[in-house]
């Protein structure tokens, strides 16, 4: 009886492993992890070394048919908003993947550091854009500290220098 009992408590273990792995594990914030930790951005290595309190990956990928996100996008980006409004210790890292349309890979880490004597919270945001494109040798890259956390993150701290640069990189369409 005994031994039944062992077999199928092995079993069941077994069985939900397998489920853990296929409905839950894909795109989960465990995966994003493994995935990042061989990622040679400057960002994504500064994200796993820092001690600051954790929201998470965000991650955005443009591989497929259609855009692929990451399970819990949504409550990354809450709990950093909400560390942000209370100006709490805390770090986000934005992985968005668009290497089959622009060619290129952003990162993004967004850390909170502290207030400053006017009550604004400080944030530093660690970026690197890698591209594919052969002509373009110079990737963008920037830390910059600001007190402003943008609407969309990622061009939170952008230096003047970066929107200059990339307005020659993209020049716009003239209005008529």
């Amino acid at each position: 009886m005994k031994k039944n009992i062992i077999w199928l408590i092995i079993l069941i273990l077994l069985v939900s492993a397998v489920v853990y792995y296929k409905q839950f594990y894909p795109m989960s914030q465990w995966q994003l992890r493994n995935s990042v930790s061989s990622a040679s951005a400057m960002p994504a290595e500064h994200y796993l070394n820092a001690t600051d309190k954790n929201c998470g990956i965000w991650y955005r990928s443009d591989q497929t048919d259609r855009p692929l996100e990451a399970k819990n996008n949504d409550d990354v980006k809450n709990c950093f908003s909400q560390k942000y409004n209370s100006c709490e210790s805390g770090k986000i890292l934005i992985i968005d993947d668009k290497s089959v349309n622009d060619q290129e890979i952003i990162y993004s880490l967004i850390r909170i550091i502290k207030p400053n004597d006017q009550g604004e919270c400080i944030i530093q945001n660690y970026y690197q854009e890698e591209s594919a494109d052969t002509e373009q040798v110079d990737p963008f890259y920037y830390l910059n500290t600001c007190t402003v956390l943008e609407e969309n993150f990622v061009s939170s701290c952008e230096p003047q220098y970066i929107k200059d640069r990339r307005e020659i990189v993209e020049p716009t369409e003239p209005v008529e």
